[in-house]
Formats: C-alpha cells, sequence, structure tokens
C-alpha cells in the first residue's frame, strides 16, 4: 500500500469541503425571475400598507367578491422590498431564504444522522430540486418554518425539555398571516411525533419517544395562536373553504398530481428515494429507526405523489429524516489516517465526488439554471413577459376611464400590477363561489375558453371594451372577435392580441 502525503490529504479536505458547500452553490439554479403570482402579490401589498386589510376585492371588475388576503403579511413584505430595490431585491429574498433553507436542512440532517458524509449527500439531493420550489411567493416563508419546527421537535424528543416546543406557538402565527393556506401544514408534520409518543407498547416494546402531555399543549396553543390574524377564523379556514370539489385544484398546474408526463427531474427524486428505500429494507438493524421518520417518510411522499406543490415537503421533511435509515454507512475507501499518513490512496473519493458532481450538474440543467418556463425566450429573443409588455404598452394608449378589460387567467396578474382592473387573475382560489359569495367566476373563465358559452352573451353581461386575449389559451374568443365586424383589432404578436369595440 502507498502512503500519501500532507498534499494529498489536504486534497481530501477540499474535496469533503466543496461537497457539503454544494447546495449552497445551488442558489445559482433557482428563478431568476419574478414568478407569476408575485405581480398580484406586490399590488396587493401596496393596497394593504396604505388602506389597511380588505374585505372585498379590490383589483377586479368584480367589487362583490368577498376575499380572504391570506398572504397579507407576505404581500406587505415583497411589496416594501420591491420598492426599496426593485425587482432585483425581491429575486435576492428568494435566494436568501434558500440559503436559509438549505442551512436548515444541514441542521436537521446532522441532528438526525451525526454523519457528515450522509448529510451531504442527502442535502444536494434536495436542494438541486428545492432550487425549483425556491421562488418569489410566499411559500419561501413556510419552508423555514417547516424546517424550524422540526429541528424544535427534534430538540424537543432528543433532550425531553418542554423548552424547545415553546417557539411552536409562534411559528403558527407566523404562517397563518404570512401563508394562511398553508397552516395546516405544521400540525401535519407533527402528527408523526404525537404517534410516536402515544404511551403504548406493541409487542412488549415501549412506542413512545417522549413524553405526549407537552406536544399535546404545544398543539393547542399553536391552535389558539392562529386566531392571531386580521380575518380570525376564516384565515384559519381559509384553505377548507377552497378545497370544496376539483376546480381550484383543476385549475392549478402545481395542484396536479405527479405524473411520468412531468420533469424528469422529479421522477430522477422519486427514482433516488425509491433507491433509498432499497438500502433500507437491505439494511439490518432498521427496527432501530424511530416510527417518526418512518411516518415522515411515507406521509411526506404520498403528499408529495398527490400535488406536484406538496413534493417539497418531501424533500425538506421526508428526505432529510431519511438520514436515520442510514446514519451509519460509510464509504469504505480509505482507512483511518495514522501518523499523519493514509494507509490508502484517495483517489476512489475524488472519482466519487466527480460523478456526484456530473449527477448535479444534469439536475441543474433540468431546472433550467438561466430560465424558467415563464419566461423563456422566443425567436424574436424576447421572454413571455416582455411580450406581454408589448401589448400592455398598446393598452396603455387606450382611455382607462371608460374601459371594461377582458383578459385571460394567467395575464391577470401582471395587468393589476400595470394598474388594470381585471377579468381574472391566477388567485384560483379566490374565483370560486364556496370563497367569494358571489358568483363562480373560475368555472366561468373555463367555459369561455372552451367554447361553452357564446361569446356575445359573454361580452353583453360585462360590457367589455377591451381584450387582451393569450392565444394559446382562448383560442374560441380570439377566433369569434376577429370575424365579428363589431371589433377592431389593436395589436397581435406571437402570445397576445388585442381588440376593441369599434
Amino acid at each position: 500500500m502507498s502512503s500519501l502525503t500532507k498534499k494529498d490529504f489536504d486534497t481530501y479536505k477540499v474535496i469533503k469541503f466543496l461537497m457539503i458547500f454544494t447546495p449552497f452553490f445551488l442558489v445559482l439554479s433557482i428563478n431568476k425571475h419574478l414568478d407569476n403570482d408575485t405581480y398580484w402579490i406586490i399590488k396587493t401589498g401596496e393596497y394593504i400598507f396604505n388602506n389597511g386589510i380588505p374585505e372585498k376585492d379590490f383589483l377586479t371588475i368584480h367589487t362583490n367578491m368577498d376575499i380572504v388576503c391570506q398572504q397579507w403579511l407576505s404581500s406587505v413584505i415583497f411589496y416594501k422590498i420591491f420598492t426599496w430595490f426593485g425587482e432585483v431585491g425581491v429575486i435576492m429574498l428568494s435566494a436568501i431564504m434558500y440559503i436559509v433553507i438549505v442551512a436548515l436542512m444541514y441542521k436537521l440532517t446532522y441532528m438526525i444522522s451525526k454523519n457528515t458524509f450522509i448529510c451531504a449527500l442527502i442535502c444536494i439531493g434536495a436542494s438541486v430540486e428545492m432550487a425549483t420550489y425556491t421562488v418569489t411567493r410566499p411559500q419561501i416563508f413556510t419552508y423555514t418554518i417547516i424546517l424550524i419546527e422540526l429541528i424544535c421537535l427534534e430538540s424537543y424528543v432528543k433532550n425531553s425539555n418542554w423548552k424547545y416546543l415553546i417557539p411552536l406557538p409562534i411559528l403558527s402565527v407566523l404562517e397563518v398571516n404570512l401563508h394562511a393556506s398553508m397552516w395546516t401544514m405544521p400540525f401535519i408534520i407533527m402528527l408523526p411525533y404525537l404517534v410516536n409518543a402515544l404511551p403504548i407498547k406493541i409487542k412488549g416494546k415501549k412506542l413512545s419517544c417522549c413524553k405526549i402531555v407537552p406536544l399535546i399543549i404545544a398543539v393547542i396553543s399553536m391552535i389558539g395562536t392562529g386566531f392571531i390574524t386580521p380575518y380570525g377564523v376564516k384565515g384559519m379556514s381559509f384553505i377548507f373553504t377552497t378545497s370544496i370539489g376539483n376546480k381550484v385544484n383543476s385549475s392549478i398546474m402545481e395542484l396536479a398530481p405527479i405524473t411520468l408526463e412531468l420533469s424528469n427531474g422529479r421522477m430522477l427524486a422519486l427514482i433516488a428515494a425509491a433507491i433509498l428505500f432499497y438500502i433500507y429494507w437491505l439494511k439490518k438493524g432498521t427496527s432501530n429507526v424511530p416510527l417518526r421518520y418512518h411516518l415522515l417518510i411515507l406521509g411526506t411522499m404520498a403528499m408529495g405523489l398527490r400535488y406536484i406543490k406538496l413534493f417539497a415537503y418531501f424533500l425538506i421533511a421526508g428526505l432529510t429524516v431519511s438520514s436515520a435509515l442510514v446514519s451509519d454507512f460509510k464509504l469504505k475507501i480509505t482507512e483511518k489516517f495514522k501518523d499523519k499518513k493514509f494507509n490508502h490512496v484517495v483517489g476512489g473519493e475524488i472519482i466519487f465526488f466527480i460523478v456526484l458532481l456530473l449527477f448535479v450538474a444534469i439536475f441543474v440543467n433540468e431546472v433550467d439554471i438561466f430560465n424558467n418556463t415563464d419566461n423563456k425566450e422566443n425567436s424574436r429573443g424576447l421572454s413571455d413577459i416582455q411580450l406581454l409588455d408589448e401589448a400592455v404598452d398598446v393598452l396603455d394608449n387606450e382611455d382607462r376611464d371608460d374601459m371594461v378589460l377582458f383578459n385571460d387567467f394567467n395575464t391577470g396578474g401582471y395587468l393589476e400590477f400595470r394598474g388594470y382592473k381585471t377579468y381574472i387573475d391566477p388567485r384560483a382560489d379566490s374565483f370560486v363561489l364556496e370563497a367569494n359569495h358571489d358568483f363562480d367566476y373560475l368555472t366561468e373563465s373555463k367555459k369561455i375558453q372552451s367554447g361553452h358559452i357564446f361569446y356575445k352573451d359573454f361580452i353583453d353581461k360585462y360590457d367589455f371594451t377591451h381584450f387582451i386575449i393569450q392565444k394559446n389559451l382562448t383560442p374560441y374568443l380570439d377566433t369569434s372577435l376577429e370575424h365579428d365586424d363589431d371589433y377592431e383589432k389593436l395589436f397581435e404578436n406571437e402570445e397576445y392580441v388585442i381588440y376593441k369595440t369599434k
């Protein structure tokens, strides 16, 4: 066997350092444009900052709609950052939150595994896919809250000290004001700990990992602090109100289930999880893994398969705690360092790290490091938002005083950001009758897209004077207006067309 010099040992340390910090470098792969929903979020924050919490809709022509600004605090935060630093500031907030999320994943994974190699490996896999979920929307706060909650719960279990549960009610009140539609998630994440704390025995083996009474008190306190929101019960129950039927879910891609037709990156993540389970079932001594980890892994994976948006919770909660399954795994390529020399060559680690970087590169390519699906360039080198800007610039030359504007679902947020009253916007959950107590505008918009409503009856209902149409989304209305002599075409580019009444 050959011995290595101090230079070789320094190379090994550099490789280990790069493995640990690779996930932080992946901040470069997050979305570098404002998310489509960010525009109406900023506009909502502006209204709340200047006028207070609204009860009726103020962004659209439907002023009779009851609304719950379930992201009101996030909206104000985004608005103020945009006011101070512009679009770059909002994107930087997203980047900072990504780094915080990765750091918390490292903290949680190391608390569970005490294995630096496994910690780095799992965090690299999780953070690659988390880059696609780190966008300029309130969920970046929710991910952080969930990770802090898990760290508090693990600290309580490991130290048997109820003081670690004190932050949980604070996290609850933050969540219900930052992102009320996900207020139930901290309780869902807590369920495995409650089950694992039950004072019962299975096959003569004690199940309880900690005292259950402090956990129950924490849950009750979290429910109590959930009322600390301007909307009270309406804020807490927002998710249940808008979950009736499948109206909202069928309108938003991120609320669809994961299928083979979706991104290869997500499927690769699932394959990686399957491999992890394969190692788990082959590994001896898995009975020593606490029940809460099994429940977190299986529960969050089930949620992720059900809805695309919930896959992030498998990454931050399920994948991180899965480090417990392989915590004693070691890459046995080198033997221990003796007398400041290795007894075996570290070339194996170098090869392994190169392969690992190639794996990361494939993932980064999958999440599209330079572009995102909402901002890909067309043949003229213009992004979707630039194409929409061209159309809105034409609208700016029209008389707004008597304008009644029709628009499609996807364009509403940006039009509101530019100061227009819209027909509909991406707040799908606000446009169902169960939530707004006025009318089911979401279903109506789908019917006009599919041609199940006669276009003239629809126009007469609202007295529309102008139409900005996304051609691939509402071709029926586009074709109808183009062949109707009562309307003239003002503008057309690759994506959008504008008509007005003569």
